[in-house]
């Protein structure tokens, strides 16, 4: 008995991340439907531990709830994603203002996995830096609010970052950024943050468009191999 417990309770921990990694890039078809059933059968978990991750997800904002109709998946929003991002470098700025700068520049200096893709490894590195700014702020509220934000705004910067021009741009900024940091100059970081926010609010409107290309892709390629587009 102990042992089924225990499968039952690893599943549980298993399906939640797994199911919240699959929102956040979304995997799902833009509002397709997530069935509990199929969610279960695909998991190989009993629909109790599907329902109650889908139910977390859904109080998180990363799938919708439709009265007696469900779950669904979202789409990528330009109003939505352009929200996001403005809320992370709010918060971002409000960390500054209070963070010990020296200690959040050595921090984020942390050396970064070069195994992994360039863009990956510049996402690490913004994300490094971002929450560095954030740890050091003495809110111990602003760091998990804005490690969400990251996550939830994580497709659009990976999209960006896949150009080249753009990845080394961000390499440069944050440079100068982690210098401000440790020169312990807020004016100029809080500039450095601006930019940084303006520069990716400029090319929102092309990523997302990007971002919803290849869901339509994904969802073209997934009909093709069944035979039959999805209902």
């Amino acid at each position: 008995m102990s042992g089924i417990i225990a499968r039952s309770i690893d599943k549980r921990i298993k399906l939640y991340p797994s199911l919240r990694e699959m929102c956040l890039d979304h995997r799902f078809w833009p509002y397709q439907q997530l069935h509990i059933e199929d969610i279960a059968t695909r998991f190989s978990a009993s629909t109790t531990p599907v329902r109650e991750a889908l139910a977390r997800l859904a109080g998180e904002g990363l799938i919708e709830s439709v009265p007696n109709r469900g779950y669904f998946a979202r789409n990528v929003s330009l109003d939505e994603t352009r929200c996001r991002l403005d809320i992370l470098f709010l918060l971002l700025q409000h960390a500054l203002r209070t963070c010990s700068l020296p200690d959040a520049g050595k921090e984020a200096k942390v050396p970064v996995d070069t195994a992994i893709a360039p863009s990956a490894a510049g996402m690490l590195l913004a994300n490094r830096t971002y929450l560095s700014i954030a740890s050091m702020s003495g809110y111990g509220v602003l760091t998990p609010e804005i490690e969400r934000q990251l996550d939830l705004t994580r497709l659009v910067r990976s999209i960006d970052l896949e150009n080249p021009a753009r990845l080394a741009q961000l390499h440069a900024s944050l440079a100068e950024l982690r210098a401000h940091l440790e020169n312990d100059d807020k004016e100029s970081a809080s500039l450095c943050l601006c930019r940084q926010h303006e520069d990716l609010r400029s090319r929102l409107h092309e990523i997302v468009q990007e971002a919803q290309l290849r869901m339509l892709m994904e969802i073209s390629s997934s009909a093709r191999r069944a035979g039959a587009f999805p209902r």
